[in-house]
C-alpha cells in the first residue's frame, strides 16, 4: 500500500469517529483572505508542517489566491496557489527581502512559466530555494525548500 493510503486508511476512521463523538479537527491557519483545500483527514498533520515550514523559513504561505493541494514531505512544502505567475514570482522575492535574505542571481532562473529563485542568508547556513511553474488556467505550483547547494 502507499504511504499516502496507508496514512488515510489509518486517519479516516479515526476522523470519523471523532466526528461521531462530536470532536472536530483544528482548522488549518492560513493568512487571511486565504481558502486551503485539504483531504479529509489530515488538516492537523498539515498544520503542524506548515507551521514548522514558517518557523524554520520565515517565509510565509502566500495571500495572492486560494491555495490548495498543500503536501509538506521531508522538509519541502509544495502547494498550488490561484494567482497570476508573475504576482506569486514577486511575491516571493518580496517576502525572501523582508526576512533579510539575498537573491542568488547565478542560480535564480525566471522564464515566461517557470521560476527557480534561490536566497542566501538563512540562519541555517542553508539556501531557500522556491520553484514556481504556472500550470495555466490561473494556477500555479509552489515548492520551497531549504537545500545545500
Amino acid at each position: 500500500m502507499r504511504p499516502t493510503r496507508t496514512v488515510l486508511a489509518l486517519v479516516v476512521p479515526l476522523a470519523l469517529a471523532a466526528l461521531a463523538c462530536g470532536v472536530s479537527a483544528p482548522e488549518l491557519k492560513v493568512p487571511e483572505g486565504v481558502q486551503a483545500t485539504l483531504e479529509a483527514g489530515v488538516n492537523v498533520a498539515v498544520q503542524s508542517g506548515l507551521e514548522q515550514f514558517e518557523q524554520e523559513t520565515g517565509i510565509p504561505l502566500p495571500n495572492v489566491g486560494a491555495i490548495s493541494n498543500i503536501a509538506f514531505e521531508n522538509g519541502t512544502l509544495n502547494f498550488q496557489v490561484e494567482a497570476d505567475f508573475e504576482i506569486v514570482v514577486e511575491y516571493y522575492r518580496k517576502a525572501a527581502l523582508a526576512a533579510a535574505l539575498t537573491e542568488r542571481e547565478l542560480n535564480t532562473v525566471v522564464t515566461n512559466n517557470s521560476a527557480s529563485l534561490v536566497f542566501d542568508g538563512h540562519a541555517s547556513g542553508s539556501a531557500l530555494v522556491i520553484q514556481i511553474v504556472d500550470l495555466g488556467d490561473g494556477k500555479v505550483n509552489v515548492n520551497v525548500r531549504l537545500e545545500d547547494i
